[in-house]
């Protein structure tokens, strides 16, 4: 209730209690009579009279008037304890604000500095080095070769010969491959425990799409082949690169060899 509301009621009660004070006195037959003077008694001098008159209004308005303070005050009290919530909740809100803007400046600090670390990503094979792009499409066509190879000599390629190929590749290039894939996993990592929940599938989404096409390629290509755990949380870590379709499709090209 409105305090207007509140001081409109409270004189009103006054003057309904006056009324029934001086009607009752004065013997008014209806509520026309407060203006008629000849109605009127006038006022007593004496000092009863009035304690009489101050008794009957206090009698009758102070339990009525602290009712009207008692409400007022308890919904004073619930409007402080909504106002207290709003704020707690604006601060809770400006809280993660700033929390998502630190994650948001790491992040996009973190791609590209993976970005720039697959630009100098180089391998060695057969002899030859390839480097970012080119050394993926190089890794794709070795072992692409290896699978059919050993298929013509075995009737059959199993996962575990590509892993010993693509491990001994990785040695000659100084564990070039795994240190690449370890950048990768380093951001889902951070997204995951730094970023909150509600937003985490968001910046996943961004972070799949700001990587370079054979990156991505690299990363699925040892989640076929290699039991490496930072892979395997990159590919069990949720949504963001597993459930990707057209990831989906490439792993499941090189996983046919071996069906």
């Amino acid at each position: 209730m409105k305090m207007p509301s509140i001081k409109v009621i409270s004189l009103i009660l006054i003057a309904i209690v006056w009324y029934f004070y001086f009607s009752h006195f004065n013997h008014w037959d209806s509520p026309l009579d407060i203006f008629n003077a000849s109605k009127w008694m006038g006022f007593s001098n004496d000092k009863g009279d009035w304690g009489t008159f101050g008794d009957f209004v206090g009698g009758v308005l102070n339990p009525i008037l602290t009712f009207i303070t008692i409400v007022m005050l308890i919904n004073s009290l619930k409007l402080q304890r909504e106002a207290n919530e709003q704020l707690i909740k604006d601060e809770r809100r400006q809280e993660k604000d700033v929390l998502l803007k630190r994650f948001e400046d790491g992040f996009y600090n973190l791609i590209s500095s993976e970005r720039e670390e697959f630009s100098c990503f180089t391998i060695n094979i057969n002899g030859k080095e390839y480097r970012s792009s080119a050394a993926v499409s190089e890794l794709e066509e070795a072992i692409w070769a290896f699978i059919e190879k050993q298929i013509d000599e075995k009737g059959a390629c199993e996962i575990e010969d590509v892993k010993n190929y693509i491990n001994k590749i990785d040695e000659d290039s100084s564990m070039a491959i795994f240190s690449m894939v370890r950048c990768g996993y380093v951001v889902f990592k951070v997204v995951k425990d730094k970023c909150p929940e509600e937003h985490q599938d968001y910046y996943l989404d961004i972070f799949m799409n700001m990587l370079p096409v054979k990156l991505v390629n690299l990363v699925a290509i040892v989640s076929v082949y290699m039991d490496w755990k930072n892979v395997k949380y990159i590919i069990d870590g949720g949504k963001g690169f597993s459930d990707n379709e057209a990831v989906k499709e490439y792993i499941n090209t090189w996983k046919e060899f071996h069906e």
